[in-house]
């Protein structure tokens, strides 16, 4: 576990709470998120067929190798979790992180779940760590990605031009994002 005793990586919203993810929390409702081809779409997960036992190693090593978070989101008094938020690729000689953000329950597309959560991370990632910067990547049609980045404050500072591919011979841009602590206080 990084930094951090799980209670104290708990991060609490309006609506919805992040907790850490363990292994146990592996349920078969994840597992059909990261294979299902609308849910995954702009995931990297979906180019290999994800089982229990892929899922559980990956939760069970996120950990190793530096200090990351990987969290469950949860609607407010509910003990299943509907995606997952993750502060990975922590440079503390730059002050920088980069942040992923999946909501695998369809029910809570467009319920401000992303928006939420990315807020809950982008705090933890300013106040907590006390970083200075903060990242992460869209592709060019994951509208409902783009436009929580944009609505938390995010600016796009890059274009990849045909860098991802989305089907058969079939490649579209991507976006980075970032956003300074600076400007996230201001904007508070």
């Amino acid at each position: 576990m990084s930094i951090l005793s799980e209670t104290q990586n708990k991060l609490r919203g309006k609506k919805f709470n992040l907790r850490p993810l363990v292994v146990a929390d592996v349920s078969d409702a994840y597992i059909g998120w990261l294979n299902d081809p609308v849910v995954n779409q702009f995931l990297e997960a979906r180019f290999s067929k994800q089982s229990t036992e892929t899922a559980r190693a990956y939760v069970a090593g996120y950990y190793e190798g530096g200090e990351k978070y990987i969290w469950g989101i949860y609607p407010q008094g509910s003990k299943d979790f509907i995606g997952t938020a993750t502060l990975s690729e922590i440079r503390p000689e730059h002050g920088w992180g980069e942040i992923g953000l999946l909501i695998g329950d369809k029910l809570f597309w467009g319920k401000n779940a992303s928006t939420e959560a990315l807020d809950l991370v982008v705090k933890f990632g300013f106040q907590v760590l006390k970083l200075r910067r903060l990242t992460g990547g869209s592709y060019a049609p994951n509208l409902g990605m783009n436009f929580t980045f944009k609505r938390c404050g995010f600016r796009c500072e890059a274009k990849l031009v045909r860098a991802y591919r989305l089907g058969e011979n079939q490649y579209v841009d991507g976006y980075r994002w970032g956003l300074l602590a600076e400007e996230w206080r201001e904007r508070k």
